[in-house]
């Protein structure tokens, strides 16, 4: 599918995500990785503290969480946005990378919540 036809109404759900302008893709990308890395900092800390800590490795644990995020953020470019000019294929995985990083950020914003919550009860 070509740039030229995006005003065309399009019946699969991702070809509605598709058909979003380029930037607001980029954008949508970009929120689904920072909220895995978020997602990923408490739990790969907690691991680390417990099991792995030492002086010379204090930067692993950001690393880690880092670079899931910008793993997420390789494969969203390349299923939703794609090189200049072009408009990538519609199929499943769009959807699926979609509705991950939708879960992923409402558990980023639940625990939010949830530290909030615990936070004024102290």
């Amino acid at each position: 599918m070509k740039a030229s036809k995006r005003g065309e109404v399009h019946s699969s759900l991702a070809g509605q995500i598709l058909s979003l302008k380029r930037y607001q893709r980029i954008g949508l990308v970009m929120v689904y990785s920072i909220g895995l890395t978020l997602l990923l900092m408490p739990m790969v800390d907690n691991v680390y503290l417990s099991y792995f800590f030492s002086a010379q490795t204090v930067l692993v644990p950001a690393l880690l969480s880092a670079g899931a995020g910008v793993i997420m953020y390789a494969v969203g470019w390349r299923l939703m946005i794609g090189y200049v000019g072009e408009l990538p294929p519609e199929r499943a995985s769009v959807v699926i990378y979609v509705l991950m990083g939708t879960v992923i950020l409402l558990m980023v914003i639940t625990l939010v919540v949830i530290g909030s919550v615990v936070g004024i009860e102290q």
